[in-house]
């Protein structure tokens, strides 16, 4: 499959081979198709601490921001054996303009819950050197972050079967 035609199209400026603002992921799609045909590379995707906390922040940036992850999962899981290694970076309040845009000057947050850009960076590349898929610059354990995960990946056999739960068929056979 030729990931770049959903890549590139028609920029604001009439030029072709613009980024489609549209998707913000498409970047990745053609870098994937150069990278699994040099079995080499890496993808780094930032998303957010509200990935697995939705409720921090409005639904629709929670519910962008989990796509992402879930995107680097998949991500991961198709090309690892392919010599591409995926990240994703979950920071929480970063001192960017993104606060002010977003209409809360980071100045209104509590100091303890802001990190600086450059320590952010500094940490998520730190997690890529130690081969971490999810990377979460302030998480002081890394090990809370592999019992969430553990705990993912217990459920997901249980997740699909031809039959409900017996707890729903208890329901069922009351009603």
């Amino acid at each position: 499959m030729d990931f770049r035609r959903y890549c590139f199209g028609r920029g604001q400026d009439g030029g072709d081979d613009q980024p489609q603002r549209q998707c913000p992921h498409a970047a990745d799609l053609c870098r994937r198709a150069d990278f699994v045909a040099r079995g080499a590379g890496t993808i780094i995707n930032i998303s957010s601490i509200v990935a697995i906390g939705p409720e921090i922040l409005n639904g629709v940036y929670g519910g962008s921001e989990a796509f992402v992850l879930a995107f680097s999962q998949s991500l991961h899981h198709e090309l690892a054996a392919k010599g591409v290694r995926v990240q994703a970076v979950l920071p929480g309040a970063t001192a960017t303009e993104f606060w002010g845009i977003a209409g809360t000057p980071v100045e209104h947050l509590p100091t303890k819950i802001v990190m600086s850009a450059a320590d952010m960076v500094d940490a998520a590349l730190a997690g890529l050197d130690q081969g971490e898929l999810v990377t979460i610059p302030a998480l002081p354990n890394a090990a809370d972050w592999a019992a969430y995960e553990g705990a993912r990946q217990v459920l997901m056999p249980q997740l699909s079967r031809a039959r409900p739960a017996q707890r729903y068929l208890k329901k069922l056979a009351a009603a």
